[in-house]
């Protein structure tokens, strides 16, 4: 009996000697805590994409210089002056590339919508009078003041007088072809004059 229960003392001791020592290394290990989620809080989703970068002021500044800005349009204004009184003159056409306006009043004139470009600018009255022009060069949203003059008291030139051919021409050669035909001529005349004669003299009874 002795020796059939000392083998299962054996086993009983050396689970006994794990178990203790099982104990030991649990105790002396640090004891890691459980990960817990704090109150109220939700873990986010991780992100799909990356996020995009944010345009700073000076991007958007550069954009939108970048961009075509609009052309504002222009105007021409100005005063005619009438020389001859030294005041303005009214109701006077003024043409600009082709437009006609008419002064007002006190002899200033206007056009206004006038795209960049060059601008020949004349007053509309009698050429004598000496009428003064100006071209200017439109940019963006400007006015350019064009003041134009002409001079009422200057005459009107004389009309000028065509001078006629002279009928008797007057060189040498011409006049001796204008001689030579009228003795042609002459001479034709006698010899009809002189056939008549001898025809005349020939019908007369013997």
């Amino acid at each position: 009996m002795q020796h059939a229960r000392r083998p299962t003392l054996i086993k009983i001791g050396l689970m006994g000697c794990v178990l203790v020592a099982l104990l030991v290394m649990s105790w002396l290990s640090p004891a890691t805590p459980a990960p817990s989620l704090a109150a109220g809080f939700t873990p986010s989703a991780p992100p799909t994409s990356p996020p995009q970068p944010t345009a700073t002021p000076e991007k958007e500044k550069e954009k939108e210089k970048e961009k075509p800005k609009p052309c504002p349009p222009s105007t021409i204004r100005g005063t005619v002056i009438d020389l001859c009184y030294g005041e303005p003159a009214r109701g006077v056409k003024v043409s600009i590339n082709g437009a006609v306006v008419t002064t007002d009043s006190f002899g200033t004139y206007s056009i206004t919508g006038l795209p960049p470009g060059e601008y020949h600018v004349t007053v509309l009255v009698d050429p004598a009078w000496q009428p003064s022009s100006e071209t200017v060069y439109l940019g963006c949203d400007q006015t350019a003041i064009v003041d134009l003059t002409f001079n009422s008291c200057l005459p009107a030139p004389a009309p000028s007088v065509t001078e006629t051919a002279p009928l008797i021409p007057v060189t040498g050669a011409a006049r001796s072809d204008q001689v030579s035909a009228g003795l042609v001529a002459m001479a034709g005349l006698a010899l009809v004059l002189l056939g008549m004669v001898l025809w005349a003299g020939g019908r007369r009874p013997r």
